[in-house]
Order: C-alpha cells, then sequence, then structure tokens
C-alpha cells in the first residue's frame, strides 16, 4: 500500500522558509531573474520539500523514525511556486515526488529501523 500527501507549493511558503533558513539566492524570490535562468519562475528550496517526505515517513513509519530512520532523495526536476506536489512513500519504502501534469521531481528511499514502511503497519517480527 502506498502512502501519499499532497502539498501546495506557494510563494508565501518559500518566502518564509527562506526567512527560515537564510537562503538569499534570488532563484527562489524573484521569477523574472528564475526565468533569465532557465527555470519556470521561482523554485522551491529543497530542503523545504525534504519536509514533506520526511511528515510522511513519520506517518507511515511511526515515531521510531525519529531516532532510526533514513531519507536519501535524489532531485531530478525543480519545483516550482505554483506546483502543487505529491509525495508517496510505498510498502519498500519507495519514494516517488511528482509536481504538476505528473512531473517527477525527486526519487529516493525511507527506512525506518525495521527496514521500511510495511515494519510499522503489518506489525514488524
Amino acid at each position: 500500500m502506498t502512502g501519499t500527501l499532497r502539498r501546495q507549493i506557494t510563494q508565501e511558503s518559500i518566502n518564509r522558509y527562506g526567512e527560515l533558513n537564510g537562503d538569499n539566492d534570488q532563484l527562489h524570490y524573484d521569477a523574472e531573474y528564475a526565468r533569465s535562468r532557465g527555470f519556470e519562475g521561482t523554485i522551491a528550496h529543497g530542503l523545504m520539500l525534504l519536509g514533506t517526505v520526511t511528515e510522511l515517513a513519520v506517518s507511515r513509519m511511526g515515531s521510531a523514525w525519529f531516532e532510526q530512520g533514513y531519507v536519501g532523495l535524489k532531485w531530478i526536476a525543480p519545483t516550482h511556486a505554483g506546483d502543487e506536489i505529491v509525495v508517496a512513500i510505498d510498502d519498500a519504502g519507495k519514494i516517488e515526488v511528482y509536481a504538476a501534469a505528473g512531473r517527477v521531481v525527486a526519487l529516493g528511499t525511507a527506512t525506518s529501523a525495521g527496514g521500511g514502511p510495511s515494519d510499522q503497519t503489518s506489525g514488524s517480527e
């Protein structure tokens, strides 16, 4: 069984995250500048999106994930302000993150002490 979590990425959420982490790169805040660099518009902070992946990992694997969990993620494409992302983690711990029109933006794996989400949902041995 695959668990999913959806989030709308807004310019406000990008701005607020940038205020927290101190990332002042114009690619996150200036759409015209981002387009001049080949992007569709401003791009979300990678670690901001990782927070959504982590939220789903915890809900799938339980609170033990905080002590012994792991997420490995590879960014494939940027996520822009205005995108809705869909994060999916299956029972084997395979992570897929999609944005607008099913565009893959990240792939990876999530594990817990028992090895994956199914250990928490089906009762680990």
